[in-house]
C-alpha cells in the first residue's frame, strides 16, 4: 500500500441492494483504491429512485470494510418511488 488515505465522494444508484449503471465507475473506483490505500473514505449521495435517500459513508482499513455510517435526514424520507429521477431535487442536495 502506498497511500495512507482516499476520499471518495460521489453521487450513487442503489436498486434492489445493487449499484447500477447509473452509479458510474464508483465501483471499479473503490475498488482499485482499496487495495492501494490504509484508509478508504467512500461517501454515497443516493439519487432519487435508489433504495435509501439517506447518505452514507463506508470507512474501509487496508481493503475490508471498517465501519458503515448512515446519516438520515428528515427531508429523505419522500418515499423513492414518488420521485422522478430525471428532476433535480434541492432537498437531496442540501
Amino acid at each position: 500500500m502506498f497511500l495512507n488515505s482516499v476520499f471518495i465522494s460521489t453521487y450513487t444508484f442503489i436498486y434492489k441492494g445493487i449499484h447500477t449503471n447509473n452509479s458510474g465507475p464508483v465501483l471499479p473506483l473503490m475498488n482499485f483504491f482499496k487495495s492501494r490505500a490504509k484508509k478508504v473514505y467512500f461517501l454515497e449521495q443516493p439519487l432519487p429512485g435508489s433504495d435509501f435517500l439517506d447518505i452514507q459513508m463506508s470507512v474501509f482499513d487496508n481493503g475490508e470494510v471498517n465501519e458503515v455510517l448512515k446519516k438520515e435526514f428528515f427531508f429523505a424520507r419522500t418515499p423513492g418511488k414518488r420521485l422522478n429521477s430525471n428532476k433535480t431535487y434541492i432537498s437531496l442536495k442540501v
